[in-house]
C-alpha cells in the first residue's frame, strides 16, 4: 500500500473527531490554501503542538495548473518525515533549448529536475497535515477577514466563525487573505497556458528524461515540453498583458512540434505572480507565503521550490511568535522575505540579460543560460551569481526598462 493510501486509512475519523471540536476555540494559526506552501506550513506547526485550521477553497484532490518541476532545493525544504518520491513521475537530466531558426542546444543538467503530477502530490501533503493534527476545512472560501477588539483575527467562511492569532495566506497569486487584509503586494503577473497530451506510449517515452524550452515565440517567456508518465505537459509563459493568445500559442506550438492533438488533451491557464520591491509578508498578525507572497523564480517560473522555501521560512517565525505570545516574532520572517525579494531581483537581472542578448544576437546566448541551468539545479543562488557577477547584475538591472516594454 502506497504512502498515500495509508495516509487516507486513517483520515476518516480523523475529521469526524474535528468537526466535533468547538468552533469558539481560538486557533493559534489559521491557514488559507492547501497547496504545497499551505500544507507544508501547517504540517511543520501542527508538529510542533500549534493548533491550526486550513481553509481549501476546492475538494481534493484537485486538478492543479502547474507544469510540476522540482529542482533539488525542493528536497532542502521539504518538512522532515514527508517523502514524495513516489509522486515524481520522471526525472530529466537534459534541456533542448530553441530559438527561432537558430540550431537546437542540449545542455546537461547539473542536477536532474523531477516532475510531479500536482493532484496526488498536493493531495500527499493535505493528508500529512491533516495526520499532523491541522483541522482541515475544504470547499470552504473566505468571506471576511477581521480583527476584534482582543487583537484576535477573525475569519468569516459562510455562516461560521473562527479565531486565530495569526492568519497566513497561501492562498494563490491573488490572494483573498491579502486584498482582504490591506496588504502591499505589487507584483509582475504572467499568465501560462498549460495542456495535458495524451499521446501513444511510444511518444512519450522518447521525451523520458529530457525537457524542451522554446523562446521563439516570445523571448520574455518560453514554450515547454514535461515530460510525465502518462502524458506531455506542454504549455506557454507569457506577460499578462498577451493572456488572450496563450492558448492559441500553445496549439500552434503543439502543431509546430508534430504532436497529434486527436489522441486527447486537457488545457488550463494560471497566473504567476513575482514580487516586486517594497513588498508586505508580514502585516501585524498575517503572514503571507507561496504565491500569495510573489515567491516565483522570474527566470524560469518555477514555483513549487520556492513555495516550500517560504513555508519553512515563515514557520519558525511563526512557532516563536505563538510560543512566546508576540506577534513581533513575525518581523523576522519579513526580514528574510526581504532577502528573497533580492534573489528575486537578481533572477530578473540575469533574465534580462538573457532576454536583451537573445533578441539582438539571435541566437541562445549560453553565457546567461548555463548560470539559469545551474541555479535552476540548486549548484548555487542567484545571490551567489549576483556576488560574483556584479557588473552584470547592475547592467541586467539597466536593461530592465527594455524587458518591460515587452511585459507591460
Amino acid at each position: 500500500m502506497n504512502s498515500n493510501l495509508r495516509l487516507m486509512d486513517q483520515i476518516g475519523n480523523l475529521e469526524m473527531i474535528q468537526a466535533s471540536l468547538n468552533r469558539d476555540e481560538i486557533q493559534d494559526v489559521i491557514i488559507v490554501g492547501g497547496g504545497p506552501a499551505g500544507s507544508s506550513l501547517a504540517y511543520r506547526l501542527a508538529k510542533k503542538g500549534i493548533k491550526v485550521t486550513l481553509f481549501e477553497k476546492t475538494k481534493f484532490p484537485r486538478v492543479k495548473p502547474c507544469g510540476g518541476g522540482i529542482d533539488s532545493t525542493f528536497f532542502d525544504y521539504l518538512p522532515e518525515g514527508l517523502d514524495v518520491s513516489e509522486f515524481v513521475q520522471d526525472w530529466a537530466s537534459s534541456i533542448l533549448l530553441r530559438y527561432e531558426g537558430s540550431k537546437e542546444q542540449k545542455f546537461s543538467m547539473p542536477q536532474k529536475v523531477g516532475m510531479v503530477e500536482r493532484a496526488p502530490f498536493d493531495q500527499y501533503l493535505l493528508n500529512a497535515a491533516k495526520l499532523a493534527g491541522v483541522k482541515v476545512r475544504e470547499n470552504t472560501g473566505v468571506d471576511e477577514i477581521f480583527v476584534n477588539t482582543n487583537g484576535v483575527y477573525e475569519i468569516i467562511t459562510g455562516s461560521i466563525t473562527t479565531k486565530a492569532q495569526v492568519v497566513v495566506g497561501a492562498d494563490g497569486a491573488y490572494s483573498v487573505v491579502a486584498r482582504k487584509t490591506g496588504m502591499r503586494a505589487p507584483r509582475t503577473i504572467f499568465v501560462a497556458s498549460e495542456w495535458d497530451l495524451y499521446m501513444p506510449k511510444s511518444i512519450i517515452k522518447s521525451w523520458k528524461g529530457k525537457m524542451l524550452l522554446d523562446c521563439s515565440v516570445n523571448p520574455v517567456g518560453y514554450a515547454w515540453v514535461f515530460p510525465k508518465k502518462e502524458f506531455l505537459n506542454i504549455g506557454f509563459g507569457l506577460p499578462f498583458k498577451d493572456a488572450k493568445s496563450v492558448h492559441q500559442l500553445t496549439e500552434k506550438f503543439a502543431k509546430k512540434l508534430g504532436f497529434d492533438l486527436s489522441y486527447g488533451f486537457k488545457k488550463r491557464a494560471h497566473w504567476i505572480p513575482f514580487a516586486r520591491r517594497n513588498s508586505e509578508a508580514v502585516s501585524k498578525g498575517v503572514v503571507l507565503i507561496g504565491d500569495a507572497a510573489g515567491g516565483a523564480d522570474p527566470a524560469t517560473g518555477a514555483g513549487i521550490s520556492w513555495a516550500l522555501r517560504s513555508s519553512a521560512m515563515a514557520s519558525k517565525w511563526i512557532i516563536h511568535a505563538i510560543e512566546s505570545n508576540s506577534l513581533e516574532w513575525l518581523k523576522g520572517y519579513q526580514d528574510e522575505y526581504e532577502k528573497l525579494l533580492n534573489e528575486v531581483e537578481a533572477a530578473m537581472s540575469l533574465r534580462n540579460l538573457f532576454v536583451i542578448t537573445l533578441v539582438l544576437i539571435r541566437k541562445i546566448p549560453v553565457k546567461f543560460f548555463q548560470p539559469i541551468l545551474e541555479i535552476s539545479s540548486g549548484v548555487y543562488s542567484y545571490t551567489d551569481w549576483k556576488n560574483k557577477n556584479p557588473f552584470a547584475y547592475k547592467l541586467g538591472k539597466l536593461m530592465a526598462v527594455l524587458v518591460n516594454r515587452k511585459i507591460q
